[in-house]
């Protein structure tokens, strides 16, 4: 039995949609088009806008931390769930590959590149620890927080989870149906659990499989590339 930690919102569900349009219609036009040249503005603009976005919301008083879901409360269960999650989805990559190499299939035409990637060695330390921790932090927040907070208030779970999903799949303008699955599970726990403990963890298991698939096992990717 999953406990759920319950705490009060205090934002309407008018302030998300407002700030979501201001990034669908604004923000990202003008950091991917306008911008562009800027080269920290195509890759990095998205999460600034989160950031910018909800430390106006913490500071105005609009939110608080624990409304947000960044509570320790049932941790212990909350750490095993993602925790386990998140490693399901990391360790899948190295299953498929062992079972690629067992049972003969990376010998087809599925399998195209012979051997792993080159590693991970070339992308900066900085950089990789970021993708793990402070961009599943800011999405998470802003995501699963922020904007399905409300919509679970006004709306039955299933349409304020799968809502959810598709405004965070929407918003990295990539049609995926990795995205979406990350939205879903991710809103999910975080209904679930009422923290963004387990959905952390969950983004930051699929974050490590994204970097694995890219450096690591490279020649998974026709496979899953249903996926990508």
């Amino acid at each position: 039995m999953v406990e759920r930690a319950d705490s009060k919102i205090s934002w309407p569900l008018k302030l998300p949609l407002l700030l979501t349009a201001l990034y669908f219609l604004g923000w990202y036009p003008l950091t991917q088009i306008f911008l562009r040249d800027l080269r920290w503005a195509p890759r990095y603009g998205p999460h600034l806008y989160y950031a910018v976005s909800l430390a106006g919301l913490l500071l105005s008083g609009k939110a608080t931390l624990e409304a947000l879901g960044l509570t320790g409360r049932n941790l212990r269960q909350n750490v095993l769930l993602g925790g386990t999650c998140g490693a399901v989805v990391a360790g899948m990559l190295p299953l498929l590959d062992f079972l690629a190499d067992s049972t003969g299939l990376s010998r087809t035409e599925l399998f195209p590149v012979a051997g792993a990637g080159g590693g991970m060695e070339s992308r900066p330390a900085l950089e990789i620890a970021a993708a793990l921790t402070v961009a599943p932090l800011l999405e998470q927040t802003f995501f699963s927080g922020f904007i399905l907070r409300p919509l679970l208030e006004k709306f039955k779970p299933v349409l304020a989870i799968y809502t959810c999903a598709a405004v965070f799949a929407l918003a990295h303008f990539k049609l995926s149906l990795g995205l979406f699955l990350l939205g879903f599970g991710s809103a999910g726990l975080f209904y679930k659990t009422g923290t963004l403990v387990a959905p952390l963890l969950l983004h930051a298991g699929c974050q490590t499989a994204g970097l694995l698939l890219e450096n690591v096992y490279p020649r998974l990717a026709t496979l899953l590339g249903f996926l990508l």
